[in-house]
């Protein structure tokens, strides 16, 4: 269980050499499926930030990640820019998200990424009153423009560190790139030494320094 009175973090604990293998803008149809299968071919732990509307089309998808270990978390219900919406508009996307997810896997989300990393105070007071953790990252595979599998990773290899929150797609689109990186990038972090957590688990071990109310971890 995460300390919901932490409003955003960026990235774990750099003390620890773990990392965070994230997933957005699933569940999606063929990609999602083919993503687990690479993570449970290596036996490592992901999160997938999964769009509210997305799981109430593919709810067994959705099961099955969830069942199989991976923790599912909060998009928003449609991708839109939250920071564009009324805090009303914005509330309505989480709380429905929340309950979408709850319905299908009985596990309320702890956590939320809006989308296109878009927040402000106020969107993560209002996260942080629906008892939401807004997590956002500092490996960017940008997977979701397409640039190659050599440039994807590229982008995640030659920048991951201690803590790291690696962002990547399993949904809005064709991933077909990701799926081709996805086996190099886990073998080459195994290589590294670096161990894979869900994002909880990487908000359990940040440093007590950051778990005081009011904190951020930037």
């Amino acid at each position: 269980m995460p300390e919901t009175h932490i409003p955003l973090i960026t990235h774990g604990n750099k003390n620890l050499h773990e990392i965070a293998l994230t997933f957005d803008d699933g569940p999606f149809p063929n990609f999602t499926a083919k993503v687990l299968d690479v993570l449970e071919a290596y036996r490592i732990k992901a999160t997938f930030f999964c769009i509210g509307r997305q799981v109430q089309a593919f709810p067994d998808l959705t099961l099955r990640a969830y069942k199989a270990g991976y923790e599912i978390e909060n998009h928003s219900w449609s991708h839109p820019v939250m920071t564009g919406l009324s805090l009303e508009g914005q509330y309505w996307q989480l709380q429905h998200t929340n309950n979408t997810i709850e319905r299908v896997t009985h596990q309320r989300p702890l956590v939320m990424r809006p989308p296109y990393g878009a927040y402000n105070a106020s969107s993560l007071q209002l996260a942080t009153s629906l008892r939401l953790v807004t997590v956002a990252w500092d490996v960017d595979a940008h997977d979701w423009s397409r640039p190659g599998t050599d440039t994807i990773l590229h982008n995640v290899l030659n920048h991951v560190k201690n803590g790291s929150i690696i962002l990547m797609h399993d949904g809005g689109g064709d991933r077909s790139q990701t799926l081709a990186a996805l086996p190099k990038i886990i073998e080459t972090l195994f290589e590294r030494g670096y161990r894979f957590v869900t994002i909880c688990q990487l908000l359990s071990h940040l440093p007590h320094e950051h778990r005081h109310p009011g904190a951020s971890y930037l």
